[in-house]
């Protein structure tokens, strides 16, 4: 739709003028004269390049030609909000920019426009990948555009439109308690410091790097209670886990101390993280992890899963969402509800209270 003005602010905005039977837009912002050749004969063409540019104005952008941006700008720009903020996903924009630079590496701003990302979403699932990863992707980019925007070096106008996919695809896997001890047993019998990391993350629901990167530091044997600082967290808030109710949590702990101690009398240096090879840090334990996953027939499962089995047993022990949230550290309630994961035998259980209740009433209303 065009932009609309009054014929006043047309006439406040600028003045049209030929020269020859090319038409050109005069025009001052803040004491200053700027001139715009139009590049057309019509004066109706004329005019909604006038008000194109006077919509330009009102974003900021005062110079005749704003600065002709590439789609290099644009992965400069947020790589350096990451930056900013502080983001631990930077690495993820990364390799989204892999993929979208192999397309629009090279382009100016101008000629990324709907068509090529629709054309980029064609050939992402032509080469296999799912629409909740080419949904990522394609958030990067519009994330660049719209900073761009922000920082008035592009107009709004410039934005195109970006497909709409159904990027939101929870991942639905978790293990059970029963299905816990089988799968940690198989990995004890593999790497018993993996099963311990594994272990921790599903008792507490923590990320995967929080336990790797836990130090002996952040244990509080005093207040029994294990600690992460707020810029060891996503979220960038603070963090701790009671482990004085947890029983086999302090057990878990001691015994890490225990590997801790014979891996410094062996090696003659301090050992300051938990979780470790011998005093070595565990850098990735996939391998194993695939291995056990195929053993126990729990394919396509993956350590994240952990935390979303936390949450579950969070809920159904029947602590308060509030408490929950800040024990597994999750910010929105909304995330939070994605990895309540609700099973089969959770609606067995269900419609077994609906029975009981409505077989109580009706008992009660007969005798009535």
């Amino acid at each position: 739709m065009e932009p609309t003005t009054t014929k006043k602010e047309r006439r406040l905005f600028g003045h049209l003028f030929q020269k020859g039977d090319v038409w050109y837009l005069r025009y001052a912002v803040n004491g200053k004269r700027y001139y715009l050749g139009l590049k057309t004969r019509s004066y109706k063409e004329a005019l909604k390049k006038a008000l194109k540019r006077q919509m330009e104005v009102r974003d900021g952008i005062t110079a005749p030609t704003p600065r002709r941006l590439a789609y290099e700008d644009l992965r400069a720009l947020v790589l350096q909000d990451y930056d900013l903020r502080a983001l631990r996903s930077k690495d993820r924009a990364e390799d989204a920019f892999k993929q979208l630079t192999a397309v629009f590496g090279g382009s100016r701003l101008v000629a990324i426009t709907t068509p090529r990302l629709n054309a980029y979403v064609a050939a992402r699932r032509g080469a296999g990948a799912q629409d909740g990863t080419i949904w990522k992707e394609l958030r990067v980019l519009a994330r660049g555009f719209h900073l761009a925007v922000e920082q008035k070096l592009i107009p709004s106008t410039q934005v195109p439109t970006f497909p709409k996919l159904k990027g939101d695809n929870p991942r639905t896997g978790f293990l059970g308690l029963a299905e816990f001890k089988l799968f940690h047993a198989e990995l004890k019998a593999l790497d018993s410091h993996v099963a311990d990391l594994v272990e921790f993350l599903y008792i507490t629901g923590w990320r995967t790097g929080e336990g790797l990167g836990l130090t002996w530091d952040r244990v509080d044997w005093e207040g029994k209670v294990v600690r992460l600082d707020a810029g060891m967290t996503k979220t960038g808030e603070a963090r701790l886990f009671p482990f004085e109710g947890h029983p086999d949590l302090e057990r878990l702990l001691r015994h890490r101390l225990e590997e801790s101690d014979k891996a410094q009398l062996r090696s003659g240096k301090v050992v300051p993280l938990v979780f470790h090879r011998a005093g070595r840090p565990i850098k990735c334990f996939r391998t194993i992890w695939a291995r056990v996953c195929h053993r126990t027939s729990h394919v396509g499962l993956v350590p994240h899963d952990l935390r979303r089995s936390a949450v579950r047993n969070f809920v159904r022990a029947g602590i308060p969402e509030r408490v929950a949230m800040r024990l597994s550290g999750h910010k929105t309630r909304s995330v939070f509800d994605r990895y309540n994961i609700v099973d089969e035998e959770d609606l067995a259980q269900g419609v077994a209270r609906l029975t009981y209740y409505v077989q109580q009433h009706t008992e009660e209303a007969v005798k009535a």
